[in-house]
């Protein structure tokens, strides 16, 4: 709990600093009387970037003892547009407990990518149904 605990204030201050970032380029557009969309930007490769949207999509991959299901509904709240890659749980132990399908995962939602190992066919090809059954949308096989 404290990994994500600690997480999360990371995400918290990574978040203010990047609203204090826009506030001193909005500021810096009005001295030079222009206006935030007149400022340019560019990143390391000389793309424009735009300083109030990031210009790519952000996925929080899968990390043990961080990624648990409260954790990811915390990155959830910070932002919907995050793809969420749960921690990964081998097909077994679904297979064998598929009644602690949301003990491994938490509520299912739109981004939330679980992501199951094993190596064979049979038990992952029922682990993957169950969780297509209970209403997650992207599943990622290891």
């Amino acid at each position: 709990m404290t990994n994500s605990y600690n997480m999360a204030l990371e995400v918290q201050e990574q978040l203010h600093q990047l609203q204090l970032q826009d506030t001193a380029i909005e500021g810096e557009a009005a001295v030079a009387g222009g206006s935030v969309e007149s400022t340019v930007l560019t990143s390391a490769s000389g793309r424009p970037v735009n300083p109030r949207r990031i210009p790519m999509p952000i996925a929080v991959a899968p990390m043990v003892d961080v990624t648990t299901s409260h954790f990811l509904k915390l990155c959830q709240i910070i932002s919907p547009n995050f793809t969420l890659y749960t921690e990964m749980i081998h097909c077994n132990a679904l297979v064998y407990n598929p009644k602690d399908l949301f003990n491994f995962f938490g509520e299912p939602w739109e981004g939330k990518v679980v992501q199951l190992g094993g190596s064979e066919l049979e038990p992952m090809a029922k682990a993957a149904l169950l969780v297509q059954e209970n209403g997650y949308k992207e599943l990622n096989l290891n």
